[in-house]
């Protein structure tokens, strides 16, 4: 099934999720929240609507509504099935109406909850409760949300994250910073930190 996850490009989870089902031959595509770059599954970049929104992004508050509308665009435009959005920004309820129509799921890394003041909670409880499953990178931070949002313990879940980038360095620590490099140049797949 064509996916979407919403991600922050440059985070390590979002990235390394994307790349690990790139190589699961998955039809997986990444939309940086950031910059609104897509990245697709066939290693191609999308900067449509990045450029459109580029000339916005240094308004305050109003570039978070005009990032919401290029989202919406990039939704109805193409033929998503499942939607993962690393991290539950309150902004997202300006389209939920969008969200809905697709089966999402809204992972939790654990700051972008903690943060948050009680409206913006009651806010994006909206966004939970039409959510398929909530996923959380630890168990503290499920325990902290099903405590806040006592109604929503069906739908939440720990799924974990390896940071394979830390494995390899672990693993490779004889070798120098050029050496490692070369190796990741030398990947036949679309890494984003090439």
């Amino acid at each position: 099934m064509k996916t979407l996850m919403i991600a922050i490009a440059s985070s390590p989870f979002g990235k390394e999720t994307y790349e690990r089902l790139l190589l699961k031959n998955m039809d997986v595509n990444l939309l940086d929240f950031a910059t609104l770059k897509l990245f697709r599954s066939d290693c191609s970049v999308d900067e449509k609507y990045s450029y459109a929104y580029n000339k916005y992004k240094k308004i305050p508050l109003i570039n978070q509504l005009i990032k919401m509308y290029f989202i919406s665009k990039i939704l109805i435009h193409n033929d998503f099935k499942i939607l993962n959005l690393h991290v539950a920004y309150v902004y997202y309820i300006l389209i939920l109406p969008i969200l809905i129509r697709y089966k999402f799921i809204v992972t939790i890394y654990g700051s972008d909850f903690y943060r948050m003041n009680d409206f913006q909670k009651w806010l994006q409880k909206f966004i939970y409760q039409n959510a398929h499953i909530v996923t959380f990178t630890n168990p503290l931070t499920l325990k902290s949300f099903n405590e806040y949002y006592d109604d929503l313990l069906v739908k939440t879940n720990v799924c974990r994250f390896g940071l394979g980038t830390l494995d390899f360095i672990d693993k490779n620590r004889e070798k120098d910073i050029v050496e490692i490099k070369q190796l990741f140049s030398n990947k036949n797949h679309c890494y984003l930190w090439i």
